[in-house]
């Protein structure tokens, strides 16, 4: 029988363990990934560090790599949750489009400079193209769409084609907030106020 009322179901104790269990795992590998590095941090180094056996670790997840995909996804859903606070702002399309951009950049430095570790993981999820990687990239394009779609309707920017407009704009913002370029030296690149008017002025309506 469906249930009418919006009650939490109450949720077995055993399962509540689990979690409690899979989120220490979780915490730990963090921990040690940001001391040690992830290429030299081991599975049986996290199992130590919980005082149990690696099998238990297994239990919870099934390798290395499995445990810091969760690591990481929880890292960028931090750094989306940043972005959709950004663009609930009231405002106009362009004035929203601009907290978007400016957030992603100050979201990827507070996160991913001046952390050499948590630049070492991000490029090992990047080079191999890891799943969760991709599903970020992609949902922050989807943000941009949007906000370009609602530019549209307001009559304030013109693109035949909002998704590929907003996979313009993540390519061209790409140096201002990917981790393994935003603190890399750029001499004769444009300011980050500079490249955001160039974009968003390619958007506006002639």
């Amino acid at each position: 029988m469906m249930r009418n009322d919006r009650q939490p179901v109450p949720v077995a104790p055993a399962t509540d363990s689990h979690a409690a269990a899979r989120l220490r795992v979780l915490e730990t590998a963090e921990r040690l990934f940001r001391e040690y590095g992830y290429q030299k941090t081991a599975v049986a180094d996290i199992a130590r560090a919980l005082g149990m056996s690696p099998a238990n670790v297994y239990r919870f997840y099934e390798s290395k790599r499995a445990i810091f995909e969760a690591v990481a996804i929880n890292l960028l859903d931090v750094v989306e949750r940043g972005l959709e606070a950004a663009v609930r702002v009231d405002g106009t399309a362009e004035q929203r489009l601009r907290a978007l951009l400016e957030a992603n950049h100050q979201l990827s430095m507070r996160y991913f400079v001046g952390d050499s570790r948590i630049r070492d993981m991000v490029a090992v999820a990047v080079n191999e193209r890891w799943a969760a990687i991709d599903d970020h990239v992609e949902r922050v394009r989807l943000m941009t769409e949007q906000i370009i779609r609602d530019g549209v309707a307001e009559g304030a920017f013109f693109t035949d084609s909002p998704a590929t407009a907003s996979a313009c704009i993540m390519v061209g913002w790409l140096r201002f907030c990917h981790p393994l370029l935003i603190d890399e030296p750029f001499a004769h690149g444009p300011e980050l106020d500079q490249m955001a008017d160039f974009l968003i002025g390619a958007l506006r309506a002639r």
